[in-house]
């Protein structure tokens, strides 16, 4: 399969949002997205003992050169709880990207650290 550059901002929110909403519809209950103007809202859900918790990610793409930024709108929350898995969380957002690096791709990384933490 060849992949293309998307060169284009639109180009690129549109091809994302196809793939996060059949992330979403895949893990249906614990993954919601959102759209808004010039970003993109992403909720994960926790599972097992960590059920009461969730990630709540806003990701926006400024220039199609930069990698997007993602900022995590409860940090606050999650700090609180000493929840046990954000430094992993972390360290899935330092993915390294390309323009054909897919967003789904990189939520999918951060549910799965999320739900199943690598024990030291």
């Amino acid at each position: 399969m060849a992949f293309r550059v998307i060169k284009s901002r639109q180009g690129w929110l549109e091809k994302n949002w196809a793939e996060l909403k059949a992330l979403e519809k895949s893990n249906s209950g614990y993954i919601q997205v959102y759209r808004r103007s010039d970003s993109f809202d992403i909720i994960i859900h926790g599972k097992g003992q960590y059920k009461k918790y969730k990630l709540h990610l806003r990701c926006s793409w400024k220039k199609p050169s930069i990698p997007p930024q993602f900022m995590l709108l409860n940090k606050d929350e999650i700090e609180k709880a000493n929840h046990p898995h954000l430094k992993s969380v972390y360290s899935c957002l330092k993915i390294p990207w390309t323009p054909n690096t897919s967003l789904a791709f990189i939520i999918d990384a951060i549910k799965n650290v999320w739900w199943h933490p690598a024990t030291d």
